[in-house]
């Protein structure tokens, strides 16, 4: 399994390799994410590989190959236009491409399906699929993933009080909130979107 800074390595060659048809270099790299020591990228570079998502070819400057059990293409889909009511599809002008890869498939990631009916006042309904990033902390305003005193897992909107207590109502309405102690309250993770599937 990878680590957080090897996984951001693995997509930024990716990306690297959709955006410009060629491989990067290890001083690429580096400057893609952010680090100065071409030995660390040597090493996440070693890594990725004994994962199994690449291969290197001795001897060669840009020497990444993708093995086959890692997707090289972009998934997505294509970004048509903008729906407003009682108006026509508005038209994008550049063609565009709706990028999971990007938008999605990032790390700490996961997914969790709703099985209850108690998001329907927002918009989340049974069956939906929320997108998490994994994460311990929150500010207040986010919308997370809550562990109650051990017992329960809720999707709330967080809200740090003046006196150390934690307010927790529905997303985005504000709605019934309740208050507790911040030691009853554990973030899970971040939501970061939801999507349905119909059929």
């Amino acid at each position: 399994m990878l680590t957080a800074r090897q996984q951001d390595t693995l997509e930024f060659i990716r990306r690297y390799m959709a955006d410009t048809n060629q491989v990067p270099t290890e001083a690429e790299i580096a400057t893609g994410i952010g680090i100065t020591s071409r030995g660390v990228v040597h090493r996440y570079v070693k890594a990725i590989e004994k994962a199994g998502y690449i291969k290197t070819i001795p001897g060669k400057r840009r020497n990444i190959r993708l093995r086959h059990n890692y997707k090289n293409q972009v998934l997505g889909l294509p970004l048509m236009g903008r729906l407003a009511a009682n108006k026509p599809i508005l038209p994008i002008n550049d063609y565009d491409v709706f990028n999971i890869n990007s938008s999605l498939l990032k790390p700490n990631r996961f997914l969790l399906q709703v099985s209850d009916d108690s998001g329907e006042s927002c918009g989340i309904f049974n069956g939906d699929f929320i997108v998490c990033e994994l994460k311990h902390e929150a500010n207040s305003g986010d919308v997370v993933v809550v562990i109650i005193r051990e017992k329960k897992a809720q999707l709330k909107t967080l809200h740090w009080n003046g006196d150390g207590t934690i307010s927790l109502s529905d997303p985005y309405t504000q709605q019934h909130p309740e208050i507790y102690n911040s030691n009853d309250i554990k973030v899970h993770g971040l939501y970061k979107g939801l999507f349905r599937l119909t059929g």
